[in-house]
């Protein structure tokens, strides 16, 4: 029975879904953190002495970060 031999070219999967890891783990984070933000708004409101356009303009500020340039 003759061996199989891949061809050069062909890298192994090895070690390749550790970015991948990292890259589901980092897109978790901006649901995380609005879902954090939100609920405390009159928290940090009252905190700051901040005005509700105040914190708007923060969460506006968020989301642009999303915005596709």
């Amino acid at each position: 029975m003759p061996a199989i031999v891949e061809p050069a070219s062909v890298t192994p999967m090895v070690g390749r879904s550790r970015p991948g890891c990292m890259l589901g783990g980092l897109s978790l984070l901006g649901p995380l953190s609005i879902n954090a933000y939100l609920p405390a708004f009159a928290d940090i409101q009252r905190d700051f002495q901040a005005s509700t356009a105040d914190l708007q303009l923060t969460l506006t500020g968020y989301l642009l970060a999303f915005v596709p340039a």
